[in-house]
């Protein structure tokens, strides 16, 4: 079944069948094993059975590995390694109210869909300054609930409008494999307390990304965050269970930052301490493409390409993540969206962010968006 190397080997019903013929031969000799006579019969039946049971000892290797198990074997694969698979996720997006500066926005604000009616429920209270306030906003029924862009247009609040510019994280009744294998993957075996508390967060309910930085020095460091804190920066998920999750895992020697304070009670000395951590902010770019085509381009892919990008930016880019010119390029020339084949007819691509050339840094705390209005496309 294996060869010298260790390979599994899997042989196909005809290998085993003559394999059989063989052995039967060696040891009775010339003998009628057409398929018509008892022994034909017993050569196929037993083939087939060593073609399953190779099938089945197969298959039980596959679910060994986390790059190949699916369903409750890579469940229990996550078990060992602290990780569990969500359900019943609700969608998160961005809102913004408009209004008078100075009207107070509560916690808990109702956002409601206006093709759909589904509501949406504001994640933090906040005051109108400038003209705007942005918070996220979570849907009330778990599942794959839809938002998006400019879809998040109703709200009860008198003297205000509201819109979602982008599309929001969309939920899910139960995660699925491929989702769950890459948390999975980017688990360490000798973990530290951040990567800990990392993988934990993830964990929680409608928690959809993470960052940590943790300054062990005596003086702040270049992200603002004070000697000997931890600052931890959650989108989504729900405070408390933010909070509580941050007190089990961190060090009480280790101070929390952030914007956002919690009161935990120890359930052992029964004393409160106060967590810290913070939301990330959202900061828009601006994406300009040039494509310079041949005529084996199809103006229909326009289209496609738009999708590819925005797509594309979504999944790739988290909390901190730096907006790279050449990452940008991947989805303008390949379908992100179908197995990456190539678009054809692309001759040269140009690509500004902001206007400029140059990668866009993103601090620690903020997270990049790009929304359909902010990605112009131009074809010469």
């Amino acid at each position: 079944m294996f060869d010298e190397n260790g390979k599994l080997i899997i042989p196909t019903l005809v290998e085993n069948q003559e394999l059989y013929q063989k052995e039967y031969e060696k040891t009775f000799g010339l003998i009628d094993i057409a398929p018509s006579s008892a022994l034909g019969s017993d050569i196929a039946i037993t083939a087939e059975m060593k073609k399953n049971a190779d099938e089945f000892t197969q298959y039980a290797f596959m679910q060994n590995s986390p790059f190949e198990a699916i369903g409750q074997a890579l469940d229990d694969l996550c078990f060992l390694r602290g990780i569990k698979r969500k359900v019943d996720e609700h969608s998160v997006c961005l809102v913004e109210f408009s209004g008078t500066d100075g009207t107070l926005i509560p916690k808990g604000s109702i956002v409601k869909n206006s093709l759909t009616d589904e509501e949406f429920i504001t994640n933090e209270q906040g005051e109108i300054t400038g003209g705007t306030f942005t918070v996220y906003a979570t849907a009330v029924n778990a599942g794959r609930v839809v938002c998006n862009a400019n879809t998040l247009t109703v709200t009860d609040i008198t003297g205000v409008t509201v819109n979602n510019p982008l599309d929001g994280i969309v939920g899910f009744l139960k995660e699925s494999d491929t989702d769950l294998r890459k948390r999975l993957l980017t688990y360490v075996n000798a973990l530290s307390i951040d990567e800990e508390l990392y993988v934990n967060l993830l964990n929680l309910q409608n928690v959809k990304y993470v960052n940590i930085v943790s300054n062990p020095e005596l003086t702040a460091d270049t992200n603002g965050v004070p000697a000997k804190s931890t600052a931890v920066i959650v989108l989504g998920g729900e405070n408390k269970s933010i909070a509580k999750e941050i007190f089990l895992t961190i060090p009480a020697d280790k101070r929390t930052y952030g914007t956002l304070s919690e009161v935990i009670s120890s359930e052992v000395s029964k004393k409160d301490y106060v967590v810290n951590f913070s939301r990330p902010e959202a900061v828009s770019v601006a994406v300009e493409v040039t494509i310079t085509r041949d005529i084996n381009f199809n103006d229909d892919d326009v289209g496609v390409i738009r999708e590819s990008i925005l797509d594309f930016f979504s999944d790739k880019f988290a909390i901190s993540d730096d907006v790279l010119i050449d990452f940008l390029y991947i989805p303008i020339q390949q379908d992100y969206n179908n197995n990456n084949p190539f678009f054809k007819g692309i001759k040269q691509v140009s690509i500004k962010i902001n206007g400029t050339t140059s990668n866009v840094v993103i601090p620690y705390n903020k997270y990049a968006v790009l929304s359909d209005d902010s990605l112009t496309i131009t074809l010469a």
